[in-house]
């Protein structure tokens, strides 16, 4: 496809009219080293032509080039300002009309361009890329699902940023689903070996699953998003946090529920605020990730908390252990 077109030649025109007018204020007033510079432009240009073999086309651009430095060399030396200013104004638009007729006009698009353009927009088969921007915000879940749905039913096959991250999000989100749930069997199954009993195991892991239920609700209340940054705070949290249901239901065991907890309710609740402060310092941090972790770990544990220190007493002694006399055996 050849480049020159009605849009191009009238671009041309305009770029010529524009040099003409140009106000003569705003050029250098010429010096000796001006002179000095243009021989220099106009030896290096020689010496490049000379080495690179150009192709018909461009060496006639050189040429062009060429002459025209040599014209503003000689009025650089011999002419007063007003006339190097006039020559430097014509030879500038030389210049350019010669790069845009030389190179641009006569040649494709694909051979116009400089190689590193056309490296990157197009294959070793001839094929070009068509990129795409999106409208909306791609770093939001929805919105790139969308785009990706969208761009997808074009061409099934297209790659790019956000086709690699819709599908690391993907796959992170069912990797991280699933550890959630390897993460509860395994800890119901401590629970289940330690405490010798399905109700006191059921009822620990009750108030793990309480506690992540209000941290997930007071998310969308704070509106605190899962992404790729704290998606696994949620495995931790099932980790840390179900050690208060076990010191609580051991001490409920031991009589806490006739005689009360004492020092492993105050104990409990150092621990967990130690986990709350550890993690929270992260929700000063500048990358959101970090934060949005911090955030998360911290809201996370409270709740985690609030529910073994209240809500599991309550469960445990509507279960029934309250009326069960405890014997705790003597050394």
């Amino acid at each position: 496809m050849q480049a020159d077109t009605p849009e191009r030649a009238t671009l041309r025109s305009e770029i010529g009219a524009a040099a003409l007018t140009s106000p003569a204020s705003q050029r250098q007033i010429a010096t000796p080293e001006s002179a000095d510079r243009a021989a220099r432009a106009f030896g290096d240009l020689a010496n490049m032509a000379g080495l690179a073999g150009a192709p018909k086309a461009d060496a006639q651009l050189i040429e062009t080039l060429r002459d025209a430095l040599h014209r503003l060399n000689e009025a650089l030396r011999t002419q007063p300002d007003a006339t190097v200013r006039a020559t430097e104004a014509a030879a500038e638009r030389a210049g350019m009309a010669a790069e845009m007729t030389g190179r641009g006009a006569r040649a494709s698009v694909r051979d116009a361009l400089p190689d590193a353009v056309r490296d990157t927009f197009t294959s070793a088969s001839g094929q070009c890329a068509v990129i795409l921007h999106p409208a909306e915000d791609v770093w939001e879940s929805d919105a790139m699902t969308r785009f990706v749905q969208a761009i997808r039913r074009v061409d099934p096959e297209v790659t790019g940023v956000p086709i690699t991250v819709s599908e690391s999000i993907i796959l992170m989100r069912r990797s991280f689903f699933e550890q959630g749930l390897l993460a509860l069997a395994f800890v119901a199954l401590l629970l289940l070996l330690d405490f010798r009993s399905w109700k006191l195991a059921a009822l620990s892991l009750a108030s793990l699953l309480m506690g992540l239920a209000w941290t997930m609700g007071l998310m969308g209340l704070l509106q605190i998003p899962f992404n790729l940054a704290n998606f696994f705070a949620i495995p931790i949290m099932i980790g840390l946090a179900v050690d208060s249901c076990i010191h609580v239901t051991h001490r409920a065991v031991d009589g806490g529920l006739q005689v009360g907890f004492g020092s492993t309710r105050r104990a409990v609740i150092v621990t967990a605020l130690t986990t709350t402060i550890g993690f929270g310092m992260l929700m000063f941090a500048q990358h959101r990730g970090l934060r949005s972790l911090g955030q998360l770990m911290a809201l996370a544990s409270l709740c985690c908390l609030a529910s073994s220190v209240w809500l599991l007493p309550a469960m445990l002694r509507i279960a029934g252990l309250g009326r069960v006399r405890v014997t705790t055996p003597t050394a």
